[in-house]
């Protein structure tokens, strides 16, 4: 189970899947996203519950904030693993606001153009997902 926090993670989950999925090579694989943070501990539980194995994707941002770094750690703690961005996806992926006016669907349509063009970044990410559900597979 591949777990996100918002919009940009939902389009980078279905890039994964339409590269992956699409020569069957990944197609035991789902995604969830969570609205906010705060979330991911509950979902996180009733998936290790349910012996779902989850690979949390997640922003390290307001790290000096006592509820963010407890839920960052949390999460790190009860994830089968994690790939975290210090301190935005967007950051990573080199995205800066003049690139997109309206967080939402500014990213799909980002995204998508990234996925497109091939971005060294986002394909990146991709095989970096890739290989960390194959690491899970192996647990």
């Amino acid at each position: 189970m591949l777990l996100g926090e918002g919009v940009i993670e939902r389009k980078i989950f279905e890039l994964f899947l339409l590269k992956y999925d699409s020569n069957m090579e990944k197609n035991d694989v789902e995604f969830a996203i969570v609205d906010g943070k705060i979330f991911f501990p509950i979902i996180i539980s009733v998936l290790n519950k349910l012996e779902i194995k989850v690979l949390s994707l997640y922003d390290l941002d307001a790290e000096k904030q006592l509820p963010q770094a407890y839920l960052n750690k949390t999460i790190g703690e009860i994830s089968t693993s994690t790939i975290s961005f210090k301190p935005q996806i967007e950051e990573y992926l080199n995205i800066n606001k003049e690139m997109y006016k309206d967080k939402y669907r500014g990213s799909v349509i980002l995204m998508s153009e990234f996925y497109l063009e091939q971005n060294e970044k986002l394909f990146e990410l991709l095989e970096k997902i890739n290989s960390k559900l194959n690491e899970i597979k192996q647990i």
